[in-house]
């Protein structure tokens, strides 16, 4: 599917996160589908709907999903992200596939649980585990500011403090996974001043 001078999507790893979502990005600007806007909005209606379908099949399948892991989490939001992108296009048969095959599984920790997850579920009084799996690439600053996580007992408002427990949780898990930032957003100031202090350093080797 290369296509707009990207690389081909085979030589992306589908499961890192930062490497999708800038070949995302980058497909969806040159397409004039990056509006960072929608695209935020897209993703927190994505983030409900993967989050209800998450728990839902679990609950046909006779268990519940109390913990997935953030690789598996985040992968399916970029995909619903996508879907929904091009929708309008897909009637008519006209939308670009989804460009991986592979799914993360629903227990890859090997970036810890998925915060959003946890979140979505605290905000629909649904249980959550005691122990959180932490992140292992996070930085020691950012794992050392979770805060203690809301236990199953105590995720319904019948149970006394359970509900003043979760408004904590849930604001500190909020500040953490920063749901109120794009998904897609690139820091593009950032970028054009490396791009210029890059320029202006070309500029003086050729005096």
């Amino acid at each position: 599917m290369s296509k707009y001078g990207l690389r081909d999507p085979s030589e992306v790893n589908p499961f890192d996160e930062k490497a999708r979502r800038q070949w995302l990005s980058a497909y969806l600007e040159a397409d004039g589908r990056y509006v960072e806007k929608l695209l935020s909005e897209r993703y927190r209606s994505a983030v409900n709907a993967v989050g209800a379908k998450v728990h839902e099949k679990a609950k046909d399948q006779g268990h519940e999903a109390h913990d997935v892991g953030k690789v598996f989490f985040e992968y399916l939001v970029d995909r619903t992200v996508w879907w929904d992108c091009y929708k309008h296009v897909a009637k008519l048969g006209q939308a670009p596939a989804w460009p991986w095959q592979d799914i993360p599984g629903s227990t890859d920790m090997s970036e810890g649980s998925s915060l959003r997850y946890r979140t979505w579920r605290l905000e629909n009084n649904l249980p959550v585990p005691e122990d959180l799996v932490a992140d292992p690439t996070a930085r020691p600053a950012q794992q050392a500011h979770v805060a203690p996580p809301v236990p199953v007992r105590q995720a319904t408002d019948a149970q006394g403090q359970g509900s003043a427990g979760r408004e904590s949780s849930l604001t500190a898990i909020k500040k953490m996974s920063g749901l109120a930032d794009s998904v897609f957003a690139h820091n593009k100031a950032a970028d054009a001043s490396r791009a210029q202090a890059a320029k202006e350093k070309k500029e003086k080797k050729e005096k």
